[in-house]
């Protein structure tokens, strides 16, 4: 995802540059910077301020950087979102969990903020303007599963799945491509 950012971040810039004179772009990131995702947050912040850091001066004029933690907590996101619009005047947007994602991106529809993520979760980006994310479809990834599973001669298999939307998705499309191809003997 960071990669994906990073592109985002130059494509940012490049507008930001061209309306330099005006307020700097600012983009609110609102990552698990605490807790037990904290890791991929710090990276996550780590990349884009890296992107950012390698920036041409001329372009880092007219963008700024924000990060809140939201401990992937919806609740805190919103929290942190409310604080980056108001306080920061962050008019771009990136969380990368499905959660905080469901909860900012109404926001950001009203707003007309672009919003960044990259999650698993489908209903997170159907239907929207302003959400760009950068992951991969449930469709794909069961389409993946399911020709990789034929090409190795499996015709029975066990599942494991989450309680998670985004896992749900990937379920509901395997079943949907699947076409009876593959049979599921055990699924927990």
């Amino acid at each position: 995802m960071v990669r994906q950012i990073v592109t985002s971040l130059l494509l940012l810039s490049l507008c930001a540059s061209l309306h330099a004179e005006e307020s700097p772009l600012v983009v609110g990131a609102i990552l698990p910077l605490t807790g037990g995702a904290a890791e991929g947050g710090t990276a996550c912040k780590n990349g884009m301020t890296l992107a950012y850091e390698e920036l041409p001066a001329a372009e880092r004029i007219g963008l700024r950087l924000r990060f809140e933690d939201n401990a992937m907590n919806p609740a805190s996101a919103l929290s942190a979102y409310k604080k980056l619009s108001a306080l920061d005047k962050a008019r771009v947007f990136v969380a990368w969990d499905s959660a905080s994602a469901h909860a900012i991106v109404p926001l950001c529809e009203a707003a007309h903020s672009p919003f960044i993520t990259a999650v698993l979760d489908p209903k997170v980006s159907r239907g929207r303007t302003q959400v760009f994310n950068y992951w991969v479809t449930p469709e794909a990834i069961a389409k993946a599963q399911i020709d990789e599973s034929l090409r190795r001669g499996y015709r029975r298999i066990a599942r494991v799945t989450a309680l998670h939307e985004g896992i749900l998705a990937i379920k509901r499309s395997f079943d949907q491509e699947n076409g009876g191809r593959l049979q599921v003997v055990l699924e927990d």
